[in-house]
């Protein structure tokens, strides 16, 4: 997936993913470059990362 169409999924700015993707402590899924210039996200890697912050989520309201 292109930036924009993470951002969009997040409902967050461009800035916020490259922000989100370059912090170390993050678990947010980080990009992959396939050229110079060109980066995506992997879309099961997202899936992934949504389902973890919903268990965690729902882990800590028990």
């Amino acid at each position: 997936m292109r930036v924009e169409d993470v951002a969009a999924r997040y409902d967050v700015s461009i800035a916020t993913i490259w922000r989100w993707a370059s912090e170390t402590a993050n678990a947010f899924p980080k990009p992959i470059q396939l050229s110079r210039g060109t980066t995506r996200w992997l879309l099961g890697e997202l899936e992934n990362y949504d389902a973890q912050v919903k268990a965690d989520r729902d882990g800590s309201n028990g």
